[in-house]
């Protein structure tokens, strides 16, 4: 990995009205990693079985913001945007029926926060991408 000269970091650093966006950004991403990661916990030790992919998108999750937080470029918001996109469309259609049918109350506040906190991340991360890139053009 080369070193960065600070006029290269500063071409592609972001100022810091931006930068709290990523931070924010970075932040809802890595809780709703971490729900993710209690849903599969969760999961476990109710039926003894592991979903091997919440495992896998809760540490993509997890490397996301951690990404997001230590470079704190522009592209990053983009990739916070498909990651939570991509996590609300595979998981969002079972939460769907734990809501309309519900078996029990903690079911059902559990499939509605994580509802929340992923329609929360995809429009935070928009919010940080395109207020970067309005800005731009």
């Amino acid at each position: 990995m080369a070193i960065e000269s600070k006029a290269q970091r500063a071409e592609g650093a972001v100022g810091s009205e931006a930068r709290g966006r990523l931070i924010l950004s970075a932040a809802v991403v890595a809780a709703y990693a971490v729900l993710l990661a209690l849903l599969v916990v969760i999961i476990y030790f109710e039926d003894h079985s592991v979903l091997v992919p919440l495992v896998v998108l809760s540490a993509a999750g997890l490397v996301v913001a951690a990404v997001m937080a230590a470079t704190r470029r522009r592209w990053t918001a983009w990739l916070a945007a498909v990651y939570s996109l991509v996590v609300l469309v595979g998981d969002g259609p079972h939460q769907v029926p734990e809501i309309l049918h519900p078996q029990s109350v903690t079911h059902t506040v559990g499939a509605v926060i994580l509802l929340i906190v992923g329609v929360a991340a995809v429009a935070i991360a928009l919010r940080a991408a395109l207020g970067r890139d309005m800005r731009r053009g």
